[in-house]
């Protein structure tokens, strides 16, 4: 990885079926590729990501599109709607999960995905950052302890839930059948932690 890594190089792939592209390269050595499909549409892509932006040529079409890591489409506007399909940071926006697992009284963890398949493992930061609901009621997030003797690891709420990496975890496994629905509403920036109300020094004097 060096300035002499640096470089543009055009492929014009006239008479060939290989689509028009310019490849461009920076001094990190991680190529980009631009791509100009057989309806004008202009595509950017790279190794890792596979296509990751397109620009539509047509009305007809997509006009401005956005795929992520799984090739599944993130974000979008044509010339009726723009759909977003990732969660917007903040209150604003909010991203419908499917809930993969057998509802059958005993089971209580169910996997989080999105367009089948498991959404990333640093997608949710806190299970603040879900909304989740069995049969229509409303459930709670679960908080991290500190950790005091007198304090519960888990809260022993019915009606609370948690979240590991792309896992839903229910505390009391849902009803036979039950309807779970999960929303990303937010994105936290830190898990929360739950903390006694009492310090010891205030323990100690008796309040």
């Amino acid at each position: 990885m060096a300035n002499s890594d640096k470089n543009i190089v055009i492929t014009p792939n006239v008479n060939q079926t290989a689509v028009p592209k310019i490849v461009f390269t920076g001094g990190g050595n991680v190529p980009v590729t631009l791509s100009v499909e057989d309806a004008g549409n202009l595509v950017y892509s790279n190794v890792a990501s596979g296509n990751f932006l397109t620009l539509g040529n047509t009305a007809s079409t997509d006009i401005f599109s956005i795929t992520d890591s799984y090739g599944a489409s993130a974000f979008k506007v044509s010339t009726t709607e723009i759909v977003a399909n990732l969660p917007i940071t903040g209150l604003a926006g909010s991203l419908q999960l499917d809930v993969k697992g057998l509802t059958d009284a005993e089971n209580c963890v169910f996997s989080l995905t999105l367009n089948q398949k498991l959404i990333s493992t640093s997608l949710l930061t806190d299970s603040r950052d879900l909304e989740v609901s069995v049969d229509g009621i409303r459930y709670y997030p679960y908080a991290s302890q500190n950790g005091f003797a007198f304090m519960p690891v888990y809260e022993m709420n019915s009606k609370s839930f948690r979240v590991r990496e792309n896992r839903l975890i229910i505390y009391n496994a849902p009803e036979v059948g039950s309807k779970i629905n999960a929303v990303v509403r937010k994105v936290s920036s830190a898990a929360s932690v739950l903390r006694y109300p009492f310090s010891a020094t205030t323990i100690g004097l008796g309040d």
